[in-house]
């Protein structure tokens, strides 16, 4: 953490109001400054295990489609498992930049995961149906040629630490942290549909308490340890993308992960 000018002139302003001089309220010091480089770090322990399950229905046309021979009512039925392990012995410089602290290098991470996807539908006449142009209904089938299970070793990932505060509201003055961002860098199933959204992003929230804050304050060989654990269960749509019109759908989605982190001295310049 450097010791900005500005953090200096918020602090006497405080001092003032309790002395009783009339100056401008108090804002919360930063924890963050931006563009902040807070330091060099190594993955020394970790793990990420979220598990989805779903049902999702929708139709391919709306009450705005007046064109459409057929449509189809689809029901999707998806699964993901991650039981993943950082790879420990990485090293990564740490970046603030705009409520978020980045990997310069991205984590890894290895261990055994999973995607399942099946897919029916019903067909009913369109506003178009009685047409004589209209070819047979004919719903296109789902590319599920990546879908199954394999074992990983060292999957770079796009996750980051979303900065918190109260509120579970993104601000450089957050002193919690939750792992937030895309699970994999390259999607290790492509092709595989999935309806939920937790089978790419992380279940939140999932908050680490005053992660964000013992980051900023670790010294050179301070251990820093983070974990959270959400859940995202219930009723659609939230939580779902489907192509279509979303009809209707549940899902049970739980997450939860840790993350030891030491920090390590800067390489020496040549």
């Amino acid at each position: 953490m450097s010791v900005h000018p500005s953090r200096c002139l918020r602090a006497v302003a405080c001092a003032a109001i309790v002395l009783g001089a009339a100056v401008p309220a108090c804002a919360p010091a930063s924890i963050f400054d931006p563009g902040e480089n807070i330091g060099r770090f190594k993955v020394v322990g970790g793990h990420f295990r979220q598990h989805v399950n779903y049902l999702a229905s929708y139709q391919t046309t709306g009450p705005d489609v007046q064109d459409e021979c057929w449509t189809y009512h689809v029901h999707d039925k998806g699964a993901a498992d991650f039981d993943l392990t950082f790879d420990k012995g990485e090293v990564s410089a740490l970046k603030y930049d705009r409520g978020i602290v980045r990997f310069v290098s991205p984590l890894t991470f290895s261990g055994p995961v999973s995607r399942r996807f099946d897919e029916t539908y019903d067909t009913s006449p369109g506003p178009k149906s009685y047409q004589d142009d209209c070819l047979p209904a004919n719903y296109p089938k789902a590319d599920t040629g990546g879908c199954g299970a394999k074992t990983l070793k060292s999957a770079a990932s796009s996750l980051y630490l979303g900065v918190l505060g109260k509120g579970g509201v993104y601000r450089p003055n957050g002193e919690d942290a939750e792992l937030s961002g895309v699970i994999f860098h390259d999607d290790p199933f492509e092709p595989c549909p999935s309806d939920s959204i937790y089978a790419i992003f992380p279940v939140g929230p999932a908050i680490s308490a005053k992660s964000a804050k013992a980051l900023d304050d670790a010294k050179i060989g301070t251990k820093v340890s983070l974990h959270g654990q959400g859940s995202a269960s219930g009723p659609g749509p939230d939580g779902f993308n489907t192509p279509f019109t979303f009809e209707a759908g549940s899902q049970q989605a739980t997450g939860e992960w840790s993350l030891t982190l030491v920090r390590v001295k800067a390489p020496k310049k040549p």
